[in-house]
């Protein structure tokens, strides 16, 4: 099994966003007039617009990231970019 210092995750790279932490991402989605929208079977990928259609975020579930077992399930937080 891998492990991570402080066990902190492998940051992972999604297109047109940064990732953050659960306390920032929800500092940014709380401030806004935002709608979400789940999709997938779980684990769900939840998207946060703005009541105009501007994307501001995402969370995204996973299985493992070591890709051995479907626990721990691993959520991770997206700010978009261009969310202003």
């Amino acid at each position: 099994m891998k492990t991570f210092a402080n066990n902190v995750l492998p940051t992972v790279a999604l297109d047109g966003f940064r990732e953050v932490s659960k306390e920032e991402f929800y500092d940014v989605v709380g401030a806004v007039d935002a709608v979400l929208t789940i999709s997938n079977d779980y684990p769900y990928t939840i998207t946060f617009k703005k009541r105009g259609g501007g994307l501001i975020g995402k969370v995204i579930d996973s299985y493992s990231y070591e890709g051995k077992s479907k626990y721990p399930i691993v959520t991770r937080y997206y700010i978009s970019l261009n969310w202003r």
